[in-house]
């Protein structure tokens, strides 16, 4: 049974709903609706608000004379109910700390289909444990993440703010998509300008709309590599496209943000070819043969033209046009060199005084200054450019 509430002592005044408490706790033991009334006093009233530990309101108000010091006593008029009641407002102050702070508790394990903690009116999403020590996570009935210790398995992508924004996102942090700078894309990122030395490292393509191609460039279509040194170091190397002008290599690099000129790379596929050049730089192949019927000749990137002929000629007055034309003959840019001899005996050859860019009248003589017919190897060598 409750105890009846009679610590202390009470004030009360005629016609007033104030009772004032000494040596009273009323908020601890006193409820609105028990009954308040003196020792010994036929007249209860009904608590209708714990002010403090020492003071209650009343209703009606108070009808008796005034008194001070009295004894009095609380009524639980409720019994057992208010035992209920007790129970209740406690759960009730469990229950707020719970919506408004941490939650902890024992949870099933659920499954994929039946998760352990769920949501109402969605209940095959939410968490489950796939195994001991391990965090499933399920929407719609069907895994999509799962952690243990050895890391975290995802089974949809990865958005939001951990990853690129897109193939050229160079926010620190980020992991990098499929494709991204050109790395793994089944088409490299466009270049919109090859003069752009903020461009990050990467795999790119240029176009038409490329803008500041190179006359360097046979084509505009080609795969640029950029490599990043620092903020103002930089190489870049430039492929042209499968097709024409291919195969085509060209590289440069930028030193403290000021581009050097574009060079052409060599290997096996372009050593040979038609040399040209542009300005007195070289703008070709390393190496140029050929052949026709006044000979054969090799013309080299850095501007040396050779030509050969062997052949029978005449005493005096054998004309060879050169198989391919020099630049210049005069200050010992083209000279004239041969290999000879007719039946064991030395010979000598001679022009006459008639060498041009374009070809030599030659004479050979015998050891004594004979004219004589003979076969000979001659070479002339100068420079194309």
């Amino acid at each position: 049974m409750t105890a009846w509430y009679d610590t202390g002592s009470v004030d009360v005044t005629n016609g007033s709903t104030t009772v004032t408490g000494t040596g009273t706790a009323f908020v601890a033991n006193v409820q609105p609706g028990e009954e308040f009334r003196l020792s010994g006093g036929q007249v209860g009233y009904e608590i209708i608000a714990v002010v403090s530990d020492t003071e209650i309101t009343i209703k009606p108000a108070y009808l008796g004379s005034t008194q001070a010091a009295q004894d009095y006593v609380i009524v639980p008029v409720r019994g057992y109910p208010k035992r209920a009641y007790d129970a209740l407002v406690s759960a009730l102050a469990t229950i707020n700390g719970y919506i408004n702070g941490a939650l902890s508790g024992i949870f099933d394990p659920g499954d994929v289909g039946e998760p352990g903690i769920s949501f109402s009116g969605d209940l095959n999403t939410g968490f489950f444990q796939p195994d001991a020590n391990e965090i499933g996570m399920a929407t719609a009935g069907v895994q999509r993440a799962r952690l243990n210790g050895s890391g975290l398995t995802l089974d949809v992508p990865l958005r939001g703010t951990a990853v690129q924004d897109d193939e050229l996102d160079e926010t620190a942090d980020r992991l990098m998509r499929v494709g991204a700078f050109g790395v793994g894309a089944s088409v490299a990122p466009e270049m919109a300008d090859i003069d752009d030395f903020d461009a990050p490292s990467g795999l790119y393509r240029t176009t038409n709309d490329t803008q500041n191609i190179p006359s360097e460039f046979p084509i505009n279509f080609g795969l640029l590599t950029v490599q990043r040194y620092g903020n103002t170091n930089v190489s870049q190397i430039w492929r042209a496209n499968f097709g024409a002008g291919s195969p085509f290599t060209i590289e440069r690099r930028i030193i403290d943000g000021v581009a050097e000129s574009w060079s052409q790379l060599y290997g096996q596929s372009n050593i040979l070819g038609s040399v040209s050049e542009s300005g007195g730089t070289p703008t070709g192949a390393l190496i140029e043969r050929g052949n026709n019927a006044n000979g054969r000749y090799a013309r080299l990137a850095d501007g040396t033209l050779i030509c050969q002929q062997l052949f029978d000629t005449p005493a005096t007055n054998h004309a060879w046009t050169f198989p391919s034309a020099f630049q210049a003959v005069t200050g010992g840019s083209l000279t004239l060199s041969w290999m000879g001899r007719r039946g064991g005996q030395p010979i000598n050859v001679t022009e006459d005084n008639d060498l041009t860019t374009t070809g030599v009248t030659l004479n050979c003589w015998d050891k004594d200054g004979a004219p004589i017919s003979a076969e000979i190897f001659m070479t002339a060598q100068g420079r194309w450019f």
